[in-house]
């Protein structure tokens, strides 16, 4: 299971590292000939689709982390290589300072896009979870006062669909309490639960 474990977190890392170098060597010898507009264009739809697919989830945290060492890092050298050089030979040290920002900036923006719009989704999900929980409780509580238990299935209540935003949500009751909980992809392995003990939520790793 570790080893099983350990591989599927590599594989994010390894595939951003390729990703990287290709983007890296694509660049450097097309960002002569290619419009800037192209690629803050490209920067924009990675972090964008990285987000959106991701959803700040714990997998989006690795991207992050592998993209900034595989693909930001070696194109830091890159743009850098690219300013040095201009600087030694004293020759177009204002078209390669451009060139270089081509190169680095857009990506830059691509990974502060996608950790922020992939927070903005995680909040918003987690938030939608929450508010649909707050309008099931009186529900049960009804149910307890008419019956004196709390129902077994959500299925025996009058609800709404849940929020195609909200994440999936398990419910449990027995013995005069109930459970929610739901998966939080923020966090390897880590949940939330909400019950009537307390009626607040807490996360669990």
């Amino acid at each position: 299971m570790a080893i099983l474990s350990s591989f599927l977190l590599l594989v994010p890392c390894l595939l951003t590292m390729g990703c990287g170098i290709l983007c890296a060597l694509w660049l450097k010898s097309a960002v002569s000939s290619t419009s800037p507009v192209w690629i803050c264009s490209a920067a924009i739809i990675v972090g964008t689709g990285s987000a959106l697919y991701l959803q700040g989830s714990f997998l989006h945290t690795i991207f992050l982390m592998g993209a900034s060492i595989y693909g930001l890092l070696p194109l830091s050298f890159v743009a850098g290589a690219i300013v040095w050089r201009a600087l030694r030979l004293k020759k177009d040290v204002n078209l390669s300072i451009r060139r270089a920002s081509v190169l680095w900036l857009p990506c830059v923006a691509a990974l502060i896009l996608s950790a922020s719009l992939g927070k903005v989704i995680r909040v918003w999900r987690v938030d939608s979870t929450r508010a649909y929980v707050v309008q099931i409780v009186p529900l049960l509580d009804e149910v307890r006062v008419k019956t004196g238990s709390f129902p077994t299935a959500l299925s025996q209540l009058a609800l709404a669909p849940s929020p195609w935003s909200a994440y999936p949500l398990s419910y449990t009751a027995e013995k005069g309490e109930f459970r929610f909980a739901y998966d939080d992809p923020a966090r390897i392995f880590g949940a939330s639960e909400f019950s009537n003990a307390n009626r607040v939520w807490h996360d669990y790793q």
